[in-house]
């Protein structure tokens, strides 16, 4: 259940960006349907890595998909929905990426329930200065099973406008999924986002009105096997941002990611290390 107000005001606020409204406030309800992973536990979005203070940012999808209830006002209008798709993740650390790229979208109405999350980013590494790698991973719920293209043991690529279009590929051994969207320049929002040297800055733009591809496929002896999923968003209803010095600087980003060969070995690791410790032992939260 969330419920609060906030009081728009520009004081501290690098960048030229000022609010919209003076005003919001809001009150609704969440069901939660999918989390990051099989229904039967919660998965760390970034592996066991990710509980300690080694990428930057720690990024984790909390949600996948759920339904909301409620209503919200936004500058004395007032919006009310039942049922509406519902999605959560949370950063943390000092900053976010160099620059990056977000896709997601749980609004299949011929498919209820289905989800897909897919991002590319350049980030930091144990705060090392000037290190940085490309990372990428595509997360689908799809009919009560969960399919995960991560670099840790996937091929991901991405080509990405400064704003317009995305397409994000993914390749394992099992399976191939390619996501892709498309934004009217109109239905961008420039937002403040946190980074490490600025403070909360104008580094990214969103949209919810993005048009979302997604497919999904099996793959057999290095080629596309059966096609799984191949699904389109209802009315617009993706949500797509790009962020970082690829909006300031603008152009078209085409990266193979690849993540550093020592992490890729830790992360590979079929046990969980930190679930070998004692309880008193394991870092908050895990």
């Amino acid at each position: 259940f969330h419920q609060g107000d906030i009081v728009a005001g520009e004081e501290g606020a690098s960048g030229e960006l000022t609010s919209t409204v003076g005003s919001c406030r809001w009150e609704f309800s969440v069901v939660p349907r999918s989390g990051w992973g099989p229904r039967e536990r919660q998965q760390s979005t970034a592996g066991w890595l990710s509980a300690l203070p080694i990428f930057e940012p720690h990024w984790q999808v909390l949600m996948a998909h759920g339904e909301a209830t409620g209503w919200i006002e936004w500058g004395g209008a007032r919006y009310e929905f039942a049922g509406a798709p519902a999605y959560s993740e949370k950063n943390w650390g000092g900053g976010f990426p160099k620059r990056w790229i977000w896709i997601q979208c749980n609004s299949f109405l011929s498919a209820a329930g289905t989800s897909v999350t897919a991002v590319g980013a350049e980030r930091g590494l144990m705060q090392v200065e000037n290190f940085t790698e490309n990372v990428g991973l595509i997360g689908i719920h799809h009919a009560g099973e969960f399919y995960e293209l991560n670099i840790k043991d996937s091929s991901i690529a991405w080509e990405a406008s400064a704003w317009g279009r995305w397409k994000i590929e993914g390749r394992s051994d099992r399976y191939e999924a390619v996501v892709e969207a498309s934004c009217a320049p109109e239905d961008g929002t420039l937002l403040r986002a946190p980074t490490a040297d600025r403070g909360l800055a104008p580094f990214c733009k969103d949209s919810f009105a993005g048009n979302v591809r997604l497919r999904l496929w099996h793959r057999r002896g290095g080629r596309r096997g059966d096609l799984i999923v191949d699904l389109c968003s209802d009315d617009a209803s993706g949500a797509v941002e790009v962020g970082g010095d690829l909006l300031e600087e603008g152009g078209v980003w085409r990266v193979e990611a690849e993540m550093s060969p020592v992490v890729r070995g830790l992360l590979g690791i079929a046990v969980d290390p930190i679930e070998l410790l004692p309880d008193f032992l394991r870092p908050p939260g895990y």
